[in-house]
Order: C-alpha cells, then sequence, then structure tokens
C-alpha cells in the first residue's frame, strides 16, 4: 500500500513542479512545489533506503525519475531552485544515486542540448 501512495505522491508534485518554474517566482507557487516534495522527502527519510523501492531502483523511482537529471536543468533554465540540498536532503541523495545508476546513465540524453531546449521553454537565455 505505501508503494501505491508513494507512487500517486511521485505523479502529484509534476503539476506543483511546472507551476512553480513558470510562475517567474511566485511565492505561493514555490510553498505549493514545496509541500509536495516534502511527501517525497519524508518517505526517503522514513524508509532510510537508497532508492524509494529499497536498495534497488523500483516503480516509484522510476515514476519520480523527472527529479534526478531533468529537474535541475529546468531549475538552472527558469533560474529557480527548488530542491535544495539543505531542505531536501533525502531527495538530493536519492537524485544523485538515481542519475548515476549505471543503467539510468547510459540512457540520459546530453545535458547541454537540454539546457537549451529549456532555456528557451523557460526564460533565463
Amino acid at each position: 500500500m505505501a508503494t501505491i501512495i508513494t507512487t500517486v505522491s511521485a505523479y502529484q508534485f509534476i503539476p506543483a513542479i511546472f507551476k512553480a518554474l513558470s510562475s517567474n517566482g511566485d511565492e505561493q507557487a514555490i510553498a505549493e512545489a514545496s509541500e509536495q516534495l516534502q511527501i517525497l522527502e519524508n518517505e526517503l527519510a522514513v524508509k532510510g533506503k537508497k532508492f524509494f523501492g529499497g536498495d534497488n531502483i523500483g516503480l516509484v523511482d522510476i515514476a519520480a525519475d523527472f527529479m534526478a537529471y531533468w529537474l535541475g536543468i529546468i531549475e538552472e533554465a527558469a533560474g529557480i531552485k527548488l530542491v535544495k540540498e539543505d531542505k531536501f536532503p533525502k531527495i538530493t541523495e536519492w537524485a544523485d544515486n538515481f542519475a548515476n545508476s549505471p543503467a539510468v546513465k547510459e540512457i540520459l540524453p546530453p545535458r547541454e542540448h537540454l539546457l537549451g531546449f529549456f532555456k528557451a521553454k523557460y526564460g533565463k537565455a
């Protein structure tokens, strides 16, 4: 049951994140995104594991993969930092573990290509 709840939470944060990134720094939108991210932070803290699924990548990790690689690039392009290491240390650690996993790392698109795309979309050129 916890995996289903966490999977739903992993999908719910996406609209809040995009709203915050598109908001030009609107405090309300950033607060809403932080609330959603806190749910995932708490889940990682409670489990105390490397990934949401335990010691191996699982369904919830795949559902939340957007945070591990793409979000940091979009944050840079938009000039808004949502996932700060001091506020979300478990998410930061999880993202590093996930994005640097050999199975994931080999299929990620080049960072510089994504950054150019998202700068055109979100603004800080």
